[in-house]
């Protein structure tokens, strides 16, 4: 197995777990915000990177996004999928990286864990935003 970058590792991490799967997850359901390609099923997820915050040496804290987006107003599968994804970052374990590690996933403390129900007319979906913050050194 090839080693990835941080973002690759946290995706593949969670496009590959079983639990999320067993939930619904739709087969490659999680998605980078920035791609060209949007999901045609629900439900899937939208990871999106927010800017890094510094820590001592090269550590670093990234934030990440998870919009986790189901159709017809099924909020407990939602509330499952993202609740689980959170728990599966919670217990990733240090991972080497191509340029560094993932030291830990907070998924706990201020400003992390589940946002507001929201409603995205461009998807007619509901979606909700979970937050978690990757500490890791590299890329």
């Amino acid at each position: 197995m090839s080693i990835l970058t941080a973002r690759e590792t946290v995706m593949s991490t969670l496009n590959n777990h079983a639990s999320l799967t067993a939930l619904g997850l739709i087969a490659d359901g999680v998605v980078q915000a920035d791609t060209l390609e949007s999901p045609t099923e629900f439900p899937f997820i939208v990871v999106r990177w927010t800017d890094e915050v510094a820590g001592l040496g090269r550590v670093r804290r990234a934030p990440v996004d998870l919009w986790v987006y189901d159709a017809g107003g099924d909020y407990s599968r939602l509330l499952r999928i993202g609740e689980t994804a959170l728990a599966v970052l919670a217990d990733f374990l240090q991972a080497k990286t191509i340029d560094g590690h993932i030291m830990q996933i907070d998924t706990k403390g201020a400003s992390l864990g589940r946002g507001r129900d929201l409603y995205d007319d461009g998807f007619d979906a509901v979606v909700v935003p979970f937050r978690a913050q990757v500490v890791h050194t590299g890329s």
